[in-house]
């Protein structure tokens, strides 16, 4: 049983040591698209999008998190994006003579504390040359006003945008301080020949989960039983006898802390251990069972953070979109 329970332990600790981070899908599946008239004065759709525009469009108290289209309806005359749930892709439609089209997202981060990075990414394929398309992404503050991430526009291009933004350190350490993990997304069409649709695919918000690396000591197993000194001289740490009793000897001795030390400090790794005998009855024999010398390992949170990563990462595998 000792033996299976060391290496039970030490292969937590190789999981610990050589997973340093994983990677986890934190946008929700596409499942559908919601309605949601705003008039911007055609902001929305252009670069010239604002904080205000993004609050009172997605924003508002009592608004879920999910994915929502400007409609049709309305002074500026938006168009709606529609979704197609089984590849996970939104279409933008040209909508030449209105203030254009736009597909956004409202989401919360759970736990973002847990996180060292976060890349936002899409890739959208546009119908031909004509569109004009923008993005941008924001998160919420506890006071809640919105704070840009990034945005970026491109035009009269018929190769397939894909887009790629990795949140900066200065970013990611403003949003586990003032954020309250909200995350709005907005990605818009203008112009182009009606009739025609842009689509996005691949869309994806995913956080780096940060697993601490053991510490130097934490990996040092082996120098636990050390005993023979650097320079070849032996020290004891332990010894008994016992004699003239027939009853099983179960011995069991902890190395002391001060021991510990001076085994970290000069030891070289080596350990010796005697057992012997002598007298008795002759031909009769004594049975040594289950002799062992077993370290504790003291891992400072990795190794429950690795138990925490599986969860998550099996998490991620049953939400990884088809």
């Amino acid at each position: 049983m000792k033996k299976i329970l060391c290496t039970l332990c030490l292969g937590l600790v190789s999981l610990a040591a050589s997973v340093s981070a994983a990677t986890i899908e934190l946008m929700p599946e596409i499942t559908a698209i919601t309605g949601q008239g705003y008039n911007s004065a055609g902001r929305l759709a252009n670069n010239n999008i604002t904080a205000a525009d993004v609050k009172a469009w997605l924003g508002p108290a009592g608004r879920a998190d999910g994915w929502y289209t400007t409609t049709g309806n309305g002074d500026m005359g938006w168009g709606s994006a529609s979704v197609n749930t089984a590849n996970q892709a939104i279409s933008l439609p040209n909508m030449p003579g209105t203030a254009g089209v736009c597909a956004g997202l409202k989401m919360t981060i759970e736990n973002i504390q847990a996180y060292s990075g976060l890349t936002f990414s899409f890739s959208l394929t546009p119908p031909g040359t004509g569109p004009t398309y923008t993005y941008s992404v924001w998160y919420e503050t506890t006071d809640g006003d919105l704070v840009e991430l990034c945005r970026g526009s491109r035009g009269n291009n018929a190769s397939q945008w894909n887009v790629s933004y990795d949140v900066t350190d200065e970013q990611l350490a403003a949003m586990k301080t003032n954020g309250n993990g909200k995350v709005y997304a907005v990605i818009g069409s203008s112009g182009g020949t009606n009739g025609n649709n842009g689509i996005i695919r691949d869309i994806s918000l995913e956080g780096t989960l940060a697993v601490p690396e053991p510490t130097a000591a934490s990996l040092s197993l082996l120098g636990l039983a050390a005993l023979m000194l650097r320079d070849g001289d032996l020290v004891e740490l332990c010894r008994g006898s016992r004699g003239n009793n027939a009853s099983q000897w179960n011995v069991s001795y902890d190395v002391t802390d001060e021991q510990l030390a001076a085994m970290k400090e000069n030891g070289n790794g080596k350990v010796y251990t005697v057992i012997g005998s002598s007298g008795g009855t002759n031909g009769n024999s004594g049975t040594i069972r289950d002799i062992s010398l077993e370290g504790t390992l003291a891992v400072p949170e990795p190794a429950t953070a690795s138990l925490s990563l599986l969860g998550l990462v099996a998490l991620m595998l049953r939400r990884r979109r088809v």
